[in-house]
């Protein structure tokens, strides 16, 4: 049910965007260790992600540069973040568009129900302004008649209500996003706690429309008032890998958790100490 995705397999583009603009402090070259840690996170973290076999990767970067980085304190950790984005494919796509399609005939039928009731309170309300001239009682109709308007599109509003929710849910199937960042000196994890091998934190956040956002924390973290914040080893080598966040959206119900392996990805960050 589910597939590995191997290094740059599935058409895996890696590429590298300088951030000049976004350094607060100095910016360098990176060291040839440090560029040995930007390869073996592009070739590593892309083979623990695992999807369901409907889902075909879209598009995975790093978007930090491999040839320079920023630096804002002496030895800081190189910042690494990974992203990647599969879309569902095949068969379970089609389906999809299936479902899509015929929620989307059934709002149109529920709008074509209410227009005959619009179209005579419409009417009626272009008729009192075509002469040109406004009474108090063209007025007082005026307000009637919007009133009644009004309180008709609340009724369509509500009937719309379902086939809308339904439609999110359906919609929130149609990707999913991994991202990883390596070296990231902040997170909030929020929402409900969740337990996850080998991490620090875990917690999923639910949107209400349908979508989830799993986030877990390895390496080294320290609980803040504000959330969490990395608890670095500056006496490491810039290149070494100490905090990892990975983050998962998906349609809520996925089994998001099961989409990583755990194990593989702490050792991941053990092994580049």
């Amino acid at each position: 049910k589910y597939m590995r995705c191997i290094g740059f397999a599935l058409g895996l583009v890696l590429f590298a965007s300088p951030l000049w603009a976004d350094c607060m402090g100095e910016y360098r070259p990176t060291t040839a260790a440090e560029q040995a840690a930007w390869d073996h996170v592009s070739r590593a973290f892309p083979e623990l992600v695992r999807v369901p076999e409907e889902y075909a990767l879209k598009k995975s970067d790093i978007t930090v540069s491999r040839g320079g980085r920023c630096v804002d304190g002496e030895n800081d950790p190189i910042y690494l973040p990974v992203h990647m984005r599969f879309e569902l494919q095949g068969e379970a796509r089609q389906k999809l568009s299936e479902d899509l399609d015929a929620i989307l005939a059934e709002q149109q039928e529920v709008g074509r129900k209410y227009q005959p009731r619009f179209a005579p309170l419409q009417a009626e309300l272009e008729n009192l302004f075509s002469s040109g001239q406004i009474s108090d009682e063209t007025l007082r109709r005026s307000k009637e008649i919007n009133r009644k308007i009004e309180a008709l599109a609340q009724q369509q509003e509500q009937e719309l209500a379902p086939y809308e929710a339904r439609w999110k849910r359906l919609t929130a199937k149609e990707s999913i996003r991994v991202d990883a960042y390596f070296n990231t000196g902040t997170s909030e994890c929020r929402g409900e706690a969740v337990e996850i091998s080998t991490a620090m934190a875990g917690c999923i956040e639910r949107s209400g429309d349908g979508s989830a956002h799993l986030t877990a924390l390895l390496g080294a973290w320290r609980r803040t008032e504000d959330g969490w914040t990395a608890a670095f080893d500056r006496g490491k080598p810039s290149h070494a890998l100490q905090t990892l966040e990975i983050s998962i959206s998906a349609a809520d119900g996925m089994d998001m958790e099961g989409m990583l392996d755990w194990q593989a990805a702490a050792a991941l960050l053990e092994a580049a100490q």
